[in-house]
């Protein structure tokens, strides 16, 4: 319990001081902001979920091979994790897409494909704008990263396993969320909840990465 106050503490303190975790709070806005405000379904909500876990995969991908700098075989270590990474990242991805569209989007339960896309397709130019924000946010996201040099303090194989944590937060998101609406016809709002504890969950998980990356800096600079 004593850690949990610590890392709601510092998150909410790094919400001011820390651009990172307010650029992850903004991601989060994203999605909701759409259900919200612009009356999207709970599909479309899911989706741009997906959507973030292929553009949370391809910015790992740049974060793995800036590890390889300056640490030993870095390059060829990068050469051989990559391509795992990509791997069994593309497998997850496939998977929860089609979970996505077929439960979430009630295929199994009898819905006609073709309606449930042009449910989705209806939502489009909002939709776009969203995915270029989602886009632009990690961006700037590992823009900052670089900008730390955080890549100074992980190597690819440890990089390779940093974004599980939030990913497997992300796929419980669509999964749940899917289930919800599959079984019980759950409006919008109540997937929302599971947006806000994915929130909660990524602006603590922020927070403490740059914790860790402030320390070892800190911790070099003494050696």
């Amino acid at each position: 319990m004593d850690r949990l106050i610590i890392l709601l503490t510092t998150a909410i303190g790094g919400l001011l001081t820390s651009p990172p975790v307010f650029v992850v709070l903004l991601l989060n806005l994203v999605p909701a902001g759409g259900v919200l405000w612009l009356g999207w379904s709970p599909l479309a909500l899911l989706l741009l979920y997906w959507i973030e876990n292929v553009v949370v995969g391809a910015a790992n991908v740049a974060k793995m091979a800036a590890a390889a700098r300056g640490k030993p075989n870095g390059a060829a270590l990068a050469a051989g994790v990559i391509p795992f990474f990509l791997m069994h990242y593309g497998m997850f991805c496939l998977v929860h897409l089609v979970f996505t569209v077929l439960v979430g989007g009630g295929v199994f339960g009898g819905a006609d494909p073709a309606d449930v896309f042009r449910s989705a397709w209806a939502t489009r130019l909002d939709f776009a704008w969203a995915v270029v924000a989602i886009a632009a946010l990690h961006a700037l996201d590992l823009f900052l990263w670089m900008r730390e040099e955080a890549w100074r303090y992980t190597d690819p194989q440890s990089q390779m396993a940093a974004p599980y944590g939030r990913v497997v937060v992300l796929h419980v998101t669509i999964l749940g969320g899917a289930f919800l609406l599959a079984e019980t016809g759950a409006p919008a709002s109540a997937i929302l909840l599971l947006a806000v504890l994915k929130t909660i969950y990524e602006v603590l998980s922020t927070a403490r990465r740059e914790r860790k990356i402030r320390d070892a800096a800190e911790a070099q600079g003494r050696r």
